[in-house]
């Protein structure tokens, strides 16, 4: 597997190069859709926590354009999803996994012809480390 910071920029060449109304449908439309498609059960847990799609959308966005600035640190990126996982304690493993999958199938039909195995590879790398730093913030907040 490539290493963090080549993939990292792979996706950091990508997403600045969006305007806002493309990073809006990402989110929204094709990664929160692919999302609740394939788990139910966060569909479920949103509606059951009155957890405003909009909002969140928004959220996700805002982490978007932080973890794939070209200038944000992986130190700093590392802290802001750890911090994020803390926030996020409750979710069990399963739910990254499904993350991980809604986020390659929407960027995958997001990109259309543009896709390539190596965005593919260089996705997953990099939302394997997401999610595993934010799984550590979910532990460390559980051990409190």
């Amino acid at each position: 597997m490539k290493q963090l910071a080549q993939s990292l920029a792979t996706l950091q060449s990508i997403w600045p190069s969006l305007d806002p109304g493309q990073k809006d449908d990402f989110t929204g439309k094709y990664f929160l859709s692919e999302f609740f498609s394939l788990c139910p059960a966060a569909k479920k847990k949103f509606e059951e926590k009155k957890i405003d799609v909009e909002t969140h959308t928004k959220k996700l966005i805002e982490t978007f354009n932080f973890a794939f600035d070209s200038s944000t640190a992986t130190g700093a990126l590392v802290g802001a999803l750890t911090s994020i996982g803390e926030a996020h304690a409750e979710i069990t493993p399963m739910y990254y996994y499904f993350v991980i999958v809604s986020f390659l199938i929407a960027l995958r039909k997001f990109m259309g012809d543009a896709w390539t195995e190596e965005i593919g590879e260089d996705a997953f790398c990099v939302l394997e480390f997401v999610s595993q730093a934010m799984q550590k913030g979910a532990a460390e907040k559980g051990l409190e």
